[in-house]
């Protein structure tokens, strides 16, 4: 399951529906829309709660920093993305772990 929260303004699902969508993700949350925002614990568990997922079967990824320690203080595993060859490793690190 895929899912993805954004700190969006309330126009922006329909600015970024050919990219971001039902076809690529199973859930869109966004915090224009919520009335909330990352790195605000509630808008993880409305995200995770949409895709019936426990925090621990979860991985997060974000380029914020605050972001991160949110969703890992909710038993998220999260990814610091700076670079996508090192975001794929982990993301692999993460999967083959849990094998």
């Amino acid at each position: 399951k895929t899912g993805t929260v954004s700190d969006a303004w309330l126009d922006a699902r329909q600015n970024v529906k050919p990219y971001v969508n039902g076809d690529m993700f199973d859930v869109l949350v966004f915090s224009a829309v919520e009335g909330i925002k990352k790195p605000d614990p509630e808008i993880y568990q409305r995200t995770l709660t949409r895709l019936g997922v426990a925090a621990q079967e979860a991985i997060y990824i974000d380029d914020r920093l605050p972001n991160i320690v949110a969703a890992r203080q909710i038993g998220m595993h999260a990814i610091h993305h700076t670079e996508t060859p090192r975001t794929i490793k982990d993301i692999l690190r993460l999967l083959q772990a849990q094998s």
